[in-house]
């Protein structure tokens, strides 16, 4: 029979005990005593339950994180980890291998910075404990009758599932972390602020895209630098933003806590001080937190966002707000084609792509982010319509611009234009979520349904709404809002 799983540690005890607690703690115990010489809660696998500490031990060095298993039936290691690091400014940091892939925190005194999900409910309480000896969060449970648990999937998911004793016959998915695009760790690079509401990636005012032609194309990742550079003198000063969630590498000054004018002077005085909050980040009292480099992985937050400090030069002060909701910097404009202008495949291409980017409709449903991610997609030269068209008749690489002929995997276009379609259809209950536009496209193993005719103007729907008038006849319109970048996501 061969060994499916075994603890790490080699036990030495002539006569060693497994016992299962009450709590779900499996522990290895001495047969005549009651210390533990193994024990689950400190070499947790990919669940977390009430009372389990994650997090350190600052005495023994005791590093407790959740490692997700390989499959769903296979138990060794998988891809990612979920751990509270670093002590000194704790965030809870999901990883694959080694590569941040997303980030909530630092803590403020009630929750995780960026993540509402993590605060106090009806079900559980969370709690997170900061001392000389350890630094960890862990929740209690509150209804006796509903048992409960975190887990990180083999896909990389943090989830809280639910178990109603005496009626669930399987476990409810109530709440994932990482619920959308703008969770994704530096999607928007450095001084770039994301919204869900909204695929585009914006610059906080004041700043402006590194390299705007990446910009226009949807890729971030470079993100903004100072329309004016610092100059360390005594004429910078700070613009205040609210409603957003805080960038990662914070440093905590333990020495100047009083109150944010001592943290603005202190952060002024350092060179390197590119913004400061003052948040309870350890549980016990507000502390001056600072970022001494770059700010990166910040997203819009409105409801429960954080206020934080930003470093200006004086040419700026005055003149940037610090309004989140202000379009700083759009993704892109339409190209004009005009005679004489380069034979650019990228410039034709831009020239063509057209969606309704203000249609009211957008901002009902509340996937808005996901209709333009397909708009993008299914708009590429043609019209929904044509797209819809050439798809049932089973020509939809028929989509694509002859100059790119060579320049793509057939395989993968199809498969985006097959999500684009899902993502358009009539009712907005049989659109997918971003978070399944994300896992539809990067699994190629994945089963994809089957889209339904597109919620925007087909040629019967047109005929239809024709016919059922009262003998005025209805002229459909083109939007003609444009974006130039295509969401590849």
């Amino acid at each position: 029979m061969g060994v499916l799983w075994s603890t790490n540690q080699t036990i030495t005890e002539k006569s060693p005990v497994l016992q299962l607690l009450d709590t779900g703690n499996l522990v290895v115990k001495e047969s005549d005593g009651n210390s533990f010489l193994w024990e689950f809660f400190d070499n947790m696998s990919d669940t977390l339950l009430p009372g389990m500490k994650l997090g350190w031990n600052l005495q023994t060095h005791l590093n407790r994180f959740m490692r997700s298993w390989k499959s769903s039936d296979d138990p060794s290691d998988g891809d990612f980890s979920f751990s509270l690091d670093p002590p000194e400014s704790p965030q809870l940091v999901l990883r694959r291998g080694s590569q941040k892939q997303y980030r909530w925190g630092p803590f403020d005194g009630n929750r995780f910075s960026g993540s509402n999900e993590l605060r106090a409910n009806p079900v559980f309480q969370p709690m997170f404990v900061y001392n000389a000896n350890e630094v960890f969060y862990r929740f209690e449970q509150l209804d006796e009758s509903v048992l409960s648990r975190f887990q990180v999937t083999p896909l990389g998911l943090v989830q809280y599932f639910t178990w109603r004793i005496g009626s669930s016959t399987e476990w409810s998915m109530m709440v994932t972390l990482n619920r959308d695009y703008c969770d994704s760790y530096g999607m928007c690079g450095p001084y770039g602020n994301c919204y869900s509401d909204d695929p585009n990636c914006r610059c906080l005012d004041g700043f402006t895209p590194t390299s705007p032609q990446d910009w226009r194309l949807v890729d971030w990742k470079g993100g903004c630098t100072r329309k004016y550079e610092l100059n360390c003198s005594n004429r910078d000063g700070f613009v205040t933003y609210t409603g957003l969630k805080l960038p990662d590498n914070s440093t905590v000054w333990p020495n100047f806590s009083q109150s944010p004018e001592t943290c603005r002077a202190e952060c002024l005085r350092t060179c390197g001080c590119m913004a400061y909050a003052n948040i309870n980040v350890h549980g016990n009292g507000s502390r001056c937190v600072v970022w001494l480099g770059q700010l990166v992985d910040m997203r819009s937050f409105p409801n429960g966002g954080e206020e934080l400090y930003i470093r200006m030069a004086h040419a700026e002060l005055g003149t940037t707000k610090g309004d989140l909701n202000a379009l700083q910097q759009p993704c892109g404009t339409k190209k004009a084609e005009k005679q004489g202008q380069d034979n650019n495949p990228a410039d034709r291409l831009d020239s063509k792509m057209h969606i309704p980017h203000h249609n009211p409709e957008l901002h009902t449903s509340g996937k808005s982010s996901v209709e333009v991610f397909a708009l993008v997609l299914s708009s590429m030269l043609v019209t929904c319509h044509q797209a819809w068209k050439l798809w049932n008749e089973g020509h939809p690489l028929e989509l694509m611009d002859t100059l790119l002929e060579e320049s793509y995997m057939p395989n993968e276009v199809v498969r985006c234009i097959h999500v684009a379609l899902l993502c358009v259809q009539q009712r907005a209950e049989d659109r997918p979520t971003m978070s399944n536009v994300v896992f539809m496209l990067s699994n190629e193993g994945a089963v994809l349904p089957q889209p339904k005719e597109p919620g925007f103007p087909t040629e019967s729907s047109a005929k239809k709404a024709e016919s059922s008038s009262t003998g005025q006849t209805s002229n459909p319109t083109a939007n003609d809002m444009t974006i130039t970048a295509v969401d590849g996501r």
